[in-house]
């Protein structure tokens, strides 16, 4: 059973010992990545472009063929080898040597036989190494459409991209990749630096903290199955045989390090007078992408204040630390 979970902010994150030296500390981060027109378009093609399909008549390598198949050996279908309204990318190398390759330059509606042999390693006793014959009728053909104006106007409506060509789309994408790849690169810098001072620092997290970060991690993680794939906390734990306190100690692990980081945070931004202003919700909002008025809605001003003067206090780490750039490997 799943348990009601309490998030209500508490007033105690717990007390400070000794704060560790914040000024002058010398820490590692990944060298900033600039994300170019060419990883765009790769991502473009990777990701959305096999969402925009075409008919064809003939098989080439990369099309998707619907089949019906059925694999005999001396003249009897054996177990596995049959199935009707199979889609096979063709290439995918995933049916054994000679089967896609023989569909290839095949049309839409033929029936095709093809002499093939089972590797001698194939993992079934009964056909490694064994002469085989699949007939195979193809049902249609589909094949993922170039990258064109056509599909790039296609690809901005769909995301509501201020785009019409092909250059413009991709620019549009980079953008946005550098953004988050940006975001990225902030968060492990911030996090580099917060944990060298937290090396130095003895700070004790109130109980109520540690259960209000653990219970916050558990619900986000309920609500990211629920959204994310239709399945419950409760029954996802089922499926895995696994117990709801099981999962919450297994939280509970990281939820003191948050805690001690916060702590270390709040006493930097209270030594240093550190205060929020407007223009620093308007950089956090972009660095999220959203507009300040929607990262309201979506945190809450409460929320949202911490997070960007605990922002506002990493940063001053950053600002006054010794910093060794490492390229990504």
């Amino acid at each position: 059973m799943v348990a009601a979970l309490d998030v209500t902010e508490p007033e105690n994150l717990g007390v400070i010992n000794k704060l560790g030296e914040y000024k002058g500390i010398a820490f590692t981060a990944p060298e900033h990545v600039v994300i170019t027109a060419e990883e765009a378009r790769e991502f473009i093609e990777t990701n959305e472009l096999p969402n925009y399909t075409e008919e064809v008549d003939v098989i080439a390598d990369g099309d998707t063929a619907n089949i019906d198949y059925e694999g005999k050996k001396d003249g009897v279908a054996f177990d596995g080898g049959s199935a009707t309204n199979y889609s096979l990318v063709i290439g995918s190398g995933t049916f054994i040597d000679g089967f896609e390759s023989g569909l290839i330059g095949k049309k839409k509606g033929e029936t095709v036989e093809l002499n093939l042999t089972f590797p001698e390693t194939y993992g079934n006793a009964d056909l490694a190494g064994k002469a085989v014959v699949f007939t195979v009728k193809i049902n249609s053909i589909t094949r993922v459409k170039k990258l064109d104006d056509s599909v790039a106007k296609e690809i901005a409506e769909k995301f509501s991209l201020a785009a019409s060509t092909v250059d413009e789309v991709i620019e549009q994408y980079r953008i946005e990749l550098q953004r988050t790849n940006d975001l990225d690169e902030k968060q492990e810098l911030y996090y580099n630096a917060v944990n060298a001072v937290l090396a130095n620092t003895d700070a004790t997290p109130s109980d109520e903290a540690l259960d209000f970060t653990t219970n916050t991690y558990l619900k986000n993680y309920a609500a990211k199955c629920q959204n994310n794939y239709g399945i419950s906390l409760g029954d996802l734990l089922s499926l895995y045989g696994e117990t709801f306190e099981s999962l919450k100690a297994s939280f509970s692990i990281y939820s003191e390090e948050t805690v001690r980081q916060r702590l270390i945070l709040e006493a930097i931004a209270k030594a240093e007078n550190l205060k929020v202003t407007d223009a620093d919700i308007e950089a956090f909002a972009a660095d999220y992408g959203y507009t300040v008025e929607g990262i309201k809605e979506l945190m809450g001003e409460t929320q949202l204040n911490q997070l960007v003067l605990e922002d506002l206090a990493s940063q001053f780490i950053v600002d006054n630390a010794t910093i060794t750039y490492e390229k990504a490997e």
